[in-house]
């Protein structure tokens, strides 16, 4: 089932699949066999790393190999794009420690979430993972102060409407986890978030409990909170999955935790799934990771497998993920058909559902530019359906007349 699930891969997306689920940490011992390097596409090799954001680790599995078959010009071209993600997470670093130092002389709880820490985390190399953002996640009540922090470091935010009512800010945080800054001085975009997601019926919202839970990571001279025992691994897979793992770093992550975790830990992780109505979407996770990366316990996947709905939103997950994309139809993706029927698809259970669907209308734009009483909200969330209709309607009506005159 794993090799069907697998089988549509090109010969450069199975590269990087086993550069993703090879060990990164320091020191590890890695082997690059010579077949796995033959009748290589560069340009298309160079490509995937960039779309699944795995571009220093391809670099770095190239360089072991010796080269192979890679001519100057794009030898050039791989280690660029590696330098340039060095020096953004070197970048990311200094902004993290001023904001963690500030943070602490105030007293304001930050769990760090994703980035350079979890390049840490993991691999215990800061500059092995691919990051472009910063993610601070604290709680609700405290997300004021953290905005005022960010704009004393001299970042920069769209201002939140002064027109909303407090009803209509209240029914914006419900459909938005996060406030997104920018570091003008680095160009580091901060992501500010108020919850894990925007659907809180697929995870933890409670920003006490994951303090509770949470871990450390010793970041050279300072230290950061993160996502602690199961509640990481599960958050990442649904950030995973809620983006159509359309990047595989994410499943290297996920190959990384989960092929070094002990009976406990799966355990906690299963326990996580059952409590909030996710088991088949865990599944899926352990059988697209295998698919892509390999690696992964045998008796996990042998239990994910007997999981219909868990097969069916991994071979879904494959699919979306093993699509060519620009940069432009990936930030189009999510409105596309087969990623939204994915989306909806992640937990099947009508407060989740209804949610999504309510996100899916949803647009931020619409909450900027119209000043209306709270009484027309509804208008808001039906307007792009009904708008839609409508132009399908007319489009149809005048390929009708068309068709009446020829």
């Amino acid at each position: 089932m794993i090799d069907r699930l697998a089988a549509d891969m090109s010969v450069e997306q199975r590269l990087i699949g086993r550069i993703a689920g090879t060990n990164w940490s320091i020191g590890a011992n890695r082997h690059w066999p010579a077949e796995w390097f033959v009748d290589l596409d560069h340009k298309a090799l160079h490509h995937w790393a960039w779309q699944y954001k795995l571009r220093p680790m391809t670099a770095m599995a190239l360089r072991a190999a010796g080269w192979p078959d890679v001519d100057a010009s794009q030898r050039a071209a791989y280690e660029e794009a590696e330098r340039l993600c060095i020096v953004r997470a070197i970048e990311q670093l200094r902004l993290l420690r001023e904001i963690s130092r500030r943070a602490a002389q105030q007293g304001l709880d930050l769990i760090v979430l994703k980035g350079v820490c979890l390049s840490v985390q993991l691999y215990g190399d800061p500059l092995i993972r691919e990051a472009h953002d910063l993610d601070l996640l604290v709680d609700p009540q405290s997300a004021d102060r953290l905005d005022r922090l960010l704009r004393d470091l001299g970042c920069e935010a769209p201002a939140i409407p002064a027109h909303l009512t407090e009803r209509q800010r209240s029914v914006r945080a419900r459909f938005t986890h996060e406030e997104k800054f920018v570091h003008p001085a680095s160009g580091i975009t901060i992501e500010r978030h108020h919850k894990l997601s925007a659907n809180t019926a697929i995870v933890e919202a409670d920003f006490a409990s994951l303090w509770q839970r949470r871990g450390t990571v010793a970041m050279g001279d300072f230290t950061v909170s993160t996502l602690g025992g199961a509640d990481l691994p599960y958050y990442l897979g649904v950030h995973a999955a809620r983006h159509g793992w359309e990047r595989w770093k994410w499943a290297a992550d996920l190959a990384m935790l989960l092929g070094r975790a002990d009976a406990a830990q799966i355990e906690a992780l299963r326990a996580t799934a059952r409590r909030m109505g996710t088991t088949s979407l865990v599944h899926s996770w352990i059988l697209l990771i295998e698919a892509i990366a390999a690696g992964m316990p045998a008796a996990l996947v042998e239990e994910a497998g007997k999981d219909r709905h868990g097969v069916r939103l991994a071979d879904m997950a494959l699919a979306i993920s093993t699509a060519r994309q620009s940069r432009e139809t990936i930030q189009a993706a999510g409105n596309a058909l087969r990623p939204t029927l994915y989306r909806l698809l992640l937990k099947r259970r009508p407060r989740y559902v209804a949610i999504e669907l309510g996100r899916l209308f949803y647009r931020e734009k619409d909450w900027r530019d119209w000043n209306m009483p709270d009484v027309m909200i509804p208008f808001l969330f039906v307007r792009r359906p009904v708008a839609y209709l409508f132009r399908k309607i007319g489009n149809a009506a005048r390929a009708s007349n068309g068709r009446g005159e020829a």
